[in-house]
């Protein structure tokens, strides 16, 4: 434990492991922040212990008032090499040497969104966390400080500005948002029964009856749906992932111990919607349910499956008419393959990587490569172009518990 800062009637630490955590009192403030899945503390173990990316150094930040209560923390990674990161300087087609500098990341790349889990105020917890977080970074000799994934309309996005953060928009996650959930998205149960009937109608009338179509067929060549991860399917779906990653030529992403960790410490808010055939795998959704939402977290799907099971279509149609049936009126499928899930009913969340220098010599050359990755991943021109064939939707921000002045 270091004491970093005290700013603002906070008292800042960090603390160097997730075992120094207090579950019940971390994910009090998750809960009552409402900040998503990837800020609770079984995450944070999980991903400590098997992590899929080269971290340097491990650094819990927590903000506590005169009280002594725990009000803000940001969980933050000394990441020297990240699949994730790599995977965007394959796409951009840039080959600058800023993909490859050490950088202090809030929080992993491999969470949806990078968001400021507090019950105070952004302006009051913010400016402390950031002090310790540079203080961190720099002792630990990164030279970039990131915020990898911050929503459109988040408040953080315009402080972390403030606080001299470049941002671009360099992907966009997409999310469903029923009618039917109450404010924020905390599901309301008398609305569970007619949330998939109410996606499905949403759709354009032949996809609709695509999809329909598709599940039949499945059904009819043998695909059964269900929802259990196996240990004896984390090294196959595994294998799926990464021939998904060979195809688009980057570095696999996952790992099966990671998979392990996951399904030994995030277990009782996993769930594997997939597709099996004659005993064989062939696709599916690893994923976290979450006060109200279901983030859709990673999917592996066996190409060769394609022509007779449709997976990819039909292991979606029944995600969606489970997830929405039980109890989830937010399904978040995340980030990439824009034009499918638009055409599918999820409404694009475009994020924004938000990174600071933290070196004179990164800061003269940070700002060129920022608008170079932001023009070469064209985010933003491509979801202009989607939304205009396939509307923008009538959800609102994606929020799963907004406060006054706090929307996660």
């Amino acid at each position: 434990m270091k004491v970093i800062s005290v700013q603002q009637s906070l008292h800042v630490e960090a603390l160097s492991s997730a075992i120094d955590l207090q579950p019940l009192e971390w994910d009090g403030l998750v809960e009552r922040a409402g900040s998503p899945f990837f800020y609770t503390h079984a995450w944070l173990r999980a991903y400590e212990e098997t992590a899929p990316e080269t971290i340097a150094a491990y650094w819990y930040l927590t903000a506590r008032d005169a009280s002594g209560a725990l009000v803000a923390v940001l969980p933050a990674y000394l990441t020297t090499a990240s699949p994730f990161w790599g995977g965007y300087a394959i796409e951009s087609g840039l080959n600058d040497p800023v993909f490859s500098l050490p950088m202090l990341v809030t929080p992993c790349w491999y969470a949806f969104h990078s968001v400021l889990c507090a019950d105070i105020a952004t302006e009051q917890a913010l400016p402390p966390l950031l002090e310790a977080a540079e203080e961190a970074a720099r002792a630990g000799g990164a030279a970039l400080l990131a915020f990898p994934g911050v929503p459109e309309g988040h408040p953080l996005l315009a402080a972390l500005k403030e606080h001299g953060f470049l941002t671009a928009c360099i992907d966009a996650g997409h999310v469903r948002v029923e009618c039917g959930a109450s404010h924020g998205g905390v599901p309301v149960p008398a609305a569970h029964a007619a949330a998939g009937a109410a996606w499905l109608a949403s759709l354009k009338t032949d996809t609709r009856r695509d999809m329909r179509r598709r599940a039949r067929r499945s059904q009819e060549a043998g695909a059964t749906f269900s929802l259990t991860l196996d240990p004896g399917q984390v090294e196959p779906f595994v294998a799926l992932t990464d021939a998904t990653c060979a195809k688009h030529g980057i570095r696999p992403l996952y790992t099966a111990a990671f998979l392990h960790g996951l399904r030994q410490r995030c277990g009782a808010a996993m769930a594997f919607p997939h597709l099996e055939a004659d005993g064989r795998l062939l696709g599916g959704f690893l994923g976290f349910r979450h006060r109200g939402t279901f983030y859709a977290w990673c999917g592996g799907i066996d190409i060769e499956s394609l022509p007779r099971f449709s997976t990819y279509v039909v292991t979606l149609y029944h995600t969606m008419k489970w997830a929405l049936g039980s109890g989830c009126l937010v399904v978040d499928m995340g980030r990439g393959n824009h034009e499918f899930k638009m055409k599918h009913g999820f409404r694009p969340l475009r994020l924004y990587l938000c990174i600071k220098a933290l070196t004179p010599e990164v800061a003269g050359c940070l700002p060129g490569f920022m608008s170079r990755l932001e023009a070469s991943l064209a985010v933003p021109a491509t979801l202009q172009g989607l939304e205009a064939q396939y509307g923008t939707f009538a959800s609102t921000f994606y929020a799963p518990r907004p406060r006054p002045g706090q929307p996660y």
